[in-house]
């Protein structure tokens, strides 16, 4: 092992040795300085020995390894925006006012043209529901006709608890709208009903007065037999003495036994006809009373059924004038017409059809975009957004600036995109500048391309991502 060593010891210092006098004799081993025309005089090989090397290339090697560290650098410090590109269109905010009819109906005036500021409460358009006007007559008529029939039967109430001849004033201005035949209808019913009652309680009155008549008479006979009865007892009481004393005989004691029998049977005869007539009379009087009830209650009966038919009726008509009213469409808010879609008179407009779009005076224009789902874990509200308008080109143009307002939480289907999700973009302001200083309003509804700053990243791994995602 020492050999070894020794050996590898004595190799490295016989050549350190060498360096160490080749060091001392390097000027003279070097080649005299010559101007270049002296080189060129010398023979070609010598020439190419000893002319000295270009440093152009040199410095062009030190030049390009400079210019790819600073290149480096600058990848490495430098960033670039990261973004994402939605498609989308112009909007106003929910403010903006769609006007629809309420239901089917025809045209019957248009007030207004597109691109016209309206007031508040400014007539739009009119229209005609259909079978409106034929709906309000027909509720009309039916309500006259109840106003009738609940007046004859409050006035008839008034005469049966007042027991007065029926008042009948049918002059009121409340009967207008009902004509002269069914107002005369109406007096001869209330006439007529009220005479029906009074024959009615007429004819009880006169049987309740017959039936009394004939029991003072049986009173009367009830009367006269109790005497009878009470003497004929006393002669059969005498009789019977008389016969006991033999002063009388049996036959003229049995004579008399026969008419005190005759004057009890006529008592008891007379007394069942006096019950029986004082039971009729207060089955007369009990008649009599529900003849005046009976017509009552159901003079009041038919006065709540009417009561009820007339207020069902002004909510029919009160419903019919609303739906009249409806038809006369009027401006919501102050703002503007867009998008008017009805222009002949006469047409017809079915329900939930929007007419026309009322944009209110400070509505604020917006810009929704649709997010691919393979953006949407970037995309947060607040962030930057750049907005090119695709009819004013933004090389020439310029484009707009905003800021993320609000995204979906869910997503919505596109046909031949798939699931996306709804941006709502805030809008710096509203216009263009056109090349010749011309300012350029936008109106809702201009397709945009909206470029969404979600990030930054270095130059340096912007260029490294291919090789990454391969590596990876």
């Amino acid at each position: 092992m020492k050999i070894w060593l020794s050996g590898i010891y004595e190799f490295f210092l016989r050549y350190k040795n060498i360096w160490a006098e080749v060091w001392k004799i390097r000027k003279e081993l070097d080649h005299p300085n010559r101007k270049k025309d002296e080189s060129e005089f010398l023979p070609a090989h010598l020439e190419l020995i000893e002319t000295p090397v270009s440093k152009k290339p040199r410095l062009i090697a030190y030049l390009i390894m400079l210019f790819l560290v600073v290149a480096i650098v600058l990848a490495s410090v430098s960033k670039v925006e990261i973004v994402a590109t939605a498609p989308g269109k112009l909007t106003f905010s929910g403010r903006s006012k769609e006007i629809k009819p309420i239901e089917n109906a025809i045209v019957q005036e248009i007030f207004v043209k597109d691109g016209q500021f309206v007031e508040k409460g400014q007539l739009l358009v009119s229209l005609t529901a259909l079978g409106s006007e034929a709906d309000i007559k027909k509720t009309i008529a039916s309500l006259s006709l109840e106003k009738l029939e609940n007046y004859r039967y409050q006035t008839l109430l008034t005469a049966i608890e007042n027991e007065s001849l029926p008042v009948i004033d049918l002059s009121k201005t409340e009967f207008n709208d009902s004509s002269e035949e069914d107002r005369l209808r109406i007096k001869h019913l209330i006439e007529e009903q009220y005479t029906t009652w009074q024959k009615q309680k007429t004819q009880k009155t006169l049987a309740y007065k017959r039936k009394d008549a004939e029991k003072q008479t049986t009173s009367a006979y009830v009367r006269k037999y109790e005497g009878a009865t009470r003497i004929e007892q006393e002669k059969l009481k005498d009789f019977k003495a008389l016969y006991q004393q033999k002063s009388l005989s049996k036959h003229e004691l049995l004579s008399q036994e026969n008419k005190a029998i005759e004057a009890q049977n006529e008592l008891a005869v007379y007394r069942s006809k006096l019950n029986e007539l004082e039971n009729d009379l207060l089955n007369v009087k009990e008649e009599l009373e529900l003849i005046t009830q009976f017509f009552k209650s159901d003079v009041l009966e038919k006065l709540k059924q009417h009561i009820e038919n007339e207020r069902q009726l002004r909510l029919e008509l009160e419903k019919n004038n609303q739906r009249r009213q409806a038809s006369m469409i009027r401006a919501p808010v102050s703002g503007t017409v867009q998008q008017l879609k009805i222009h002949t008179i006469g047409g017809v407009v079915t329900t939930a059809e929007t007419l026309m779009i009322i944009v209110p005076e400070d509505d604020v224009l917006e810009a929704t975009a649709l997010v691919q789902n393979k953006d949407i874990g970037f995309v947060a509200a607040g962030q930057e957004v750049i907005i090119k308008v695709e009819t004013f080109p933004y090389t020439r143009y310029g484009y707009l600036t905003g800021r993320i307002k609000h995204i979906s939480p869910d997503a919505i289907e596109q046909p031949n995109v798939g699931l996306v999700f709804n941006a709502t973009i805030a809008i710096d302001r509203k216009n263009l500048t056109s090349p010749d200083g011309r300012n350029i309003d936008l109106s809702s509804g201009m397709t945009i391309t909206a470029e969404i700053k979600t990030g930054e990243r270095s130059v340096m791994s912007y260029l490294l991502s291919p090789l990454e995602e391969s590596v990876t």
